[in-house]
């Protein structure tokens, strides 16, 4: 049986600050694994620190965001969800979010307002086509550009 789903995979922006964080820990990780081959001993420690290479490494490949229908549908490493188009009350363009889930890998993107005070922190590498698409679904949303400045 063939269904009428329309399906739009929307990649996650990744700030080049996530990828040299992961790069920065795979180089002492390498070395590492390599002295434990001169001391047989230390290869089940060595391996251990391979732990959070692969945890961020995890979370750089896993983080997108689907429209299937009227349904948004987000994932970041552990961190899964979705909600519906129709029940967004507004979405705000922001720099850094204080609060709300965040499935996101860049500072800059938008904050989602849903179901009474629900949010989410998302933040697509097409962000305008997002929107639009969300738009063409619901179009009494809101969309407001909130910058954030920080003191530091």
């Amino acid at each position: 049986m063939k269904t009428n789903s329309a399906v739009q995979k929307y990649p996650a922006k990744k700030g080049n600050y996530l990828l040299f964080i992961i790069l920065s820990l795979f180089l002492p990780v390498i070395y590492i694994w390599l002295i434990s081959f001169q001391f047989k001993e230390l290869i089940p420690y060595s391996m251990i620190s391979f732990v959070p290479f692969l945890f961020l490494l995890w979370i750089y490949c896993t983080t997108t965001y689907h429209i299937i229908n009227d349904q948004i549908f987000y994932r970041s490493a552990f961190v899964r969800g979705s909600f519906y188009i129709k029940d967004i009350e507004k979405i705000e363009w922001v720099n850094r979010p204080k609060e709300g889930v965040r499935p996101a890998l860049a500072s800059k993107g938008m904050v989602i307002y849903f179901e009474e005070g629900k949010r989410v922190f998302l933040a697509p590498l097409n962000p305008k086509g997002f929107i639009k698409r969300i738009l063409h679904t619901n179009p009494q949303i809101k969309v407001e550009r909130k910058i954030i400045y920080s003191k530091y």
